[in-house]
């Protein structure tokens, strides 16, 4: 997750920020492409192209799901990751625990993928109206000062999100590769083909959930500071206005009406 790729040198708006959020949103948290003018108007396609994440991500979590349930129930297949040989190995117990909290996580966010995915599909899926109301707000609301405070932290929150996310991947793909890498050269062609797959698939959903939550770590945290900025200068307004002139006060109120 970072944004480079969706040239952060062209924000310039507020609102552009939460056009991102939206693109973000649906790589991570949806798996699926499509737009807020076609989920308002109830016309997001039913097309190949449009269901293929879905369908892919469906498929990785199932053979995921069936691996980690396999590794628990035929513990000593040699097709399968020998959890007991690294007990043995590291003097440490009960690691069957891990793999039943893994199979809980995959459940429980996949989970509320699919219900999310089917809510998106159904066009009621509220967090998408409070993201189009974000995205609508008007610039003139917010000084220049504040907006260009506002626009220079998310492209620096930005930028250390997305190293610290390659950073947080490079980690676990080596962790995972120094516990998979003794059974993959002891192991026949065969045999190493097929975890080397289930190696595969198991980083790409771990980018999945790594990139939800800096997703949602960063986007909430600019939104904070987004609706603070708006209080304080709606209770600046609001006292500068009661300084005033009675009169005054009709005057300014009649002339915005």
């Amino acid at each position: 997750m970072d944004l480079f790729e969706f040239r952060p040198y062209k924000v310039e708006k507020l609102s552009d920020i939460f056009v991102n959020y939206f693109k973000f949103f649906c790589r991570y948290d949806i798996r699926m492409n499509f737009t807020l003018e076609q989920y308002f108007t109830r016309s997001i396609p039913r097309t190949f192209e449009t269901m293929l994440k879905p369908t892919i991500n469906l498929i990785r979590v199932l053979i995921l799901l069936g691996y980690l349930f396999a590794m628990l129930f035929f513990p000593d297949n040699r097709f399968l990751f020998q959890y007991r040989n690294f007990e043995r190995k590291f003097n440490v117990q009960s690691s069957w625990l891990v793999i039943i909290l893994a199979i809980i996580v995959l459940l429980f966010l996949d989970s509320v993928w699919y219900i999310s995915i089917r809510h998106v599909l159904a066009y009621n899926f509220p967090f998408i109206n409070v993201m189009d109301r974000l995205r609508r707000i008007q610039n003139h609301l917010i000084s220049k000062r504040y907006r260009r405070s506002l626009i220079n932290y998310y492209l620096k929150a930005g930028y250390s999100s997305g190293m610290i996310y390659r950073i947080l991947m490079l980690i676990v793909m080596l962790a995972t590769l120094t516990l998979y890498s003794p059974m993959l050269i002891t192991s026949r062609f065969d045999e190493c083909l097929f975890n080397t797959l289930i190696y595969i698939l198991g980083l790409w959903h771990s980018s999945v959930y790594l990139g939800i939550m800096f997703v949602a770590m960063f986007h909430f945290t600019f939104t904070i500071k987004l609706l603070r900025i708006r209080f304080y200068l709606h209770v600046l307004m609001m006292k500068q206005f009661t300084e005033i002139d009675p009169n005054d006060q009709l005057k300014c109120i009649f002339s915005h009406t």
